[in-house]
């Protein structure tokens, strides 16, 4: 239901989350970032690792972020490579194998301004003026003042107050 904006979860995956709120979030994330690119026109909608820089560009702008990202981690850590490997030979699966996917993550986390920069010049084309304006008035760690401006001047909407 990506062309909807629609995000199903299972409760079985809720569960396991119960006490790791990086896993839910990280989880919610990825499949957030499959939908917004995919309602944004933007390639990569379909790719799995795509999602999960999404999902970890995000957890790092969170208070706790890295850990966030560890807990999201952890999870993948537990799966079993050799079924996963089955899997996408009998029946084409995407996702990356859980140890490469960790690798991932831990590589994400460690060049984190590199990774949220690059997102960013994805995201703030498609935010409201409102949450460029927020950006402008208060950055945070990743956010890009630099960029909000700039994505304001070209729709003609830069007011800065003195």
């Amino acid at each position: 239901a990506r062309a909807t904006g629609d995000i199903t979860i299972c409760t079985e995956t809720i569960s396991k989350a119960a006490d790791k709120p990086g896993i839910f979030v990280g989880m919610l994330m990825h499949e957030l970032g499959h939908t917004l690119l995919e309602l944004w026109g933007l390639p990569g909608a379909d790719n799995e690792d795509m999602a999960d820089e999404f999902a970890v560009q995000f957890l790092m702008r969170l208070n706790g972020g890295s850990g966030l990202v560890r807990e999201f981690a952890e999870f993948f850590a537990s799966g079993n490579p050799w079924l996963e490997a089955r899997a996408i030979i009998q029946r084409g699966d995407r996702h990356t194998i859980s140890t490469q996917r960790v690798r991932n993550l831990q590589s994400w986390t460690r060049n984190a301004s590199e990774l949220v920069q690059r997102w960013n010049r994805l995201i703030y084309p498609n935010m409201t003026d409102e949450a460029l304006r927020s950006i402008i008035a208060r950055p945070s760690q990743y956010d890009d003042r630099g960029l909000a401006e700039s994505e304001l001047r070209k729709r003609g909407t830069l007011q800065l107050s003195r």
